[in-house]
């Protein structure tokens, strides 16, 4: 099994409620089990259109028997269940889940970098990520 950090958010409809289905989901996903979450981080939107409303951002570390490209794509599964729409990006939405780290692995494929390049830069992301 390999431990897995993932990073929620969400900023339309009910974001509280929108990140605790998303764990639920998540701890749901096949060879999959929720290890910690943590709380929940209001913060401004970085990036894409303006207007957006504030994000509810939290992090969840899982063991998980997926291998990588089985973990990403469960997660885009819940994200389109959940009904998150690709238009515009960095555009406000229901529910983003990002795989962050996968153990100790480095991983560069056409649909999956891991460590996520952006998360060193994001206090939306490492603000919960070090709560775990």
């Amino acid at each position: 099994m390999a431990r897995a950090l993932l990073a929620l958010g969400s900023n339309l409809g009910r974001p509280a409620e929108n990140l605790d289905r998303a764990v639920q989901e998540i701890s749901f996903f096949q060879k999959t089990f929720l290890v910690a979450r943590s709380s929940c981080h209001s913060t401004e939107p970085v990036g894409g259109p303006a207007g957006q409303g504030d994000f509810l951002n939290a992090s969840v570390l899982v063991e998980t028997g997926l291998q990588p490209p089985e973990l990403s794509e469960a997660i885009h599964n819940l994200e389109s269940r959940m009904g998150r729409e690709r238009r515009v990006r960095w555009d406000a939405r229901l529910i983003d889940i990002d795989l962050l780290l996968y153990d100790q692995q480095t991983i560069a494929l056409d649909s999956l970098i891991v460590p996520h390049p952006r998360m060193s830069f994001r206090s939306f992301v490492l603000e919960p990520a070090s709560e775990i």
